[in-house]
């Protein structure tokens, strides 16, 4: 006869975290000690959202910590420097009033104005003039974005305006340079993926990142090319390569563009 026991779960200690703060290259900041059972060693973090953490076993006590932040100082420092250029860079691609951004190469202001309650949001595109005694000269293009003032708002209508922009963007350009590369295609679709900029379906149905219109114009044209070439090659053979580079010789040199951009939206 057997008899069943209710099992026994392990307590597991929880985490303690030291919130501290030391002076190092001549700066104070702040940093997280955390004592933690699943730590086997010393072991040093930095993130954009909890910054430096030092992360020891449970019996490590807390005396220990201006001890390893002055043994590992230099990899800290360096560490930091590097988080606190992508926190700029990242400052610098928020959505704001007077970010700047540029759509189809050319650079663009934005304005956010707030909305009465209950109205749909909108965005125009204004020229702004300069005005001299006998004559005006464009000086600038904005977006005037009119919504209730939150950055979610904002971003959305936004998104939906530049994408209209893409798609006309795409249909012209597409067609133009599928009659110069002496190729055929179906329909054309602007998108938004996470991981993709371009692609071509057997049927010859292209598809396109509508925030290729936030790069460089030829940046945006390559990929354009790229996707029309697979009309003709499904693959990246050497025969593929060798007819996007007849159309775009700099076509390596502008990928490059296409790793890691930053956008407003």
């Amino acid at each position: 006869m057997f008899h069943l026991f209710p099992h026994k779960t392990r307590k597991v200690a929880p985490k303690i975290v030291h919130n501290l703060s030391t002076n190092l290259d001549g700066r104070n900041f702040k940093y997280k000690f955390v004592q933690s059972p699943a730590a086997h060693s010393v072991r040093l973090r930095v993130s954009m959202q909890k910054g430096l953490e030092i992360i020891v076993p449970r019996r490590f006590h807390l005396d220990h910590a201006q001890e390893i932040v002055e043994e590992h100082q230099d990899w800290i420092i360096k560490q930091l420097h590097k988080l606190e250029q992508k926190k700029q860079l990242r400052d610098a691609h928020q959505l704001q009033d007077g970010a700047q951004m540029t759509v189809l190469g050319q650079p663009h202001t934005i304005k956010i104005i707030e909305l009465p309650k209950g109205k749909k949001p909108f965005v125009k595109r204004v020229q702004k003039l300069e005005f001299s005694d006998d004559s005006a000269a464009v000086a600038g293009h904005e977006f005037h974005v009119y919504c209730d003032g939150t950055m979610k708002q904002a971003k959305a209508a936004l998104e939906k305006y530049l994408r209209k922009i893409a798609e006309k963007y795409f249909a012209k350009h597409t067609a133009t340079m599928a009659q110069e590369m002496g190729v055929t295609f179906n329909n054309i679709t602007v998108r938004g993926q996470k991981t993709r900029w371009g692609s071509c379906t057997r049927e010859k149905n292209l598809n396109f990142n509508w925030r290729l219109i936030m790069l460089p114009l030829p940046v945006a044209e390559s990929v354009v090319i790229h996707e029309l070439a697979h009309t003709i090659h499904m693959n990246h053979s050497k025969a593929f390569y060798g007819l996007v580079e007849r159309f775009c010789p700099d076509y390596r040199k502008l990928q490059k563009h296409l790793h890691n951009p930053q956008f407003l939206v």
